[in-house]
């Protein structure tokens, strides 16, 4: 089973989006650029946060943490 976050904002249950950026500007640097989208890839890679996929807050924290388990009422 996929580890589960719970949204300390909106209280939104589920997986969180990970990745700073754009996934359209990067392709695009890729095909016009190349060296350009490279960086920016690693950049993306390297600025991951947990953004709920609903209110679109960084406030995702795991399910199983003390916090996380009062917000679901465990």
């Amino acid at each position: 089973m996929a580890k589960q976050y719970v949204c300390t904002i909106c209280g939104y249950v589920g997986r969180p989006g990970v990745s700073k950026g754009g996934r359209i500007l990067e392709v695009t640097l890729w095909l016009a650029l190349g060296l350009p989208g490279l960086v920016y890839t690693v950049w993306r890679a390297t600025r991951t946060y947990r953004q709920c996929p609903k209110c679109n807050e960084a406030s995702m924290i795991s399910t199983n943490s003390t916090i996380g388990r009062k917000l679901m009422g465990l």
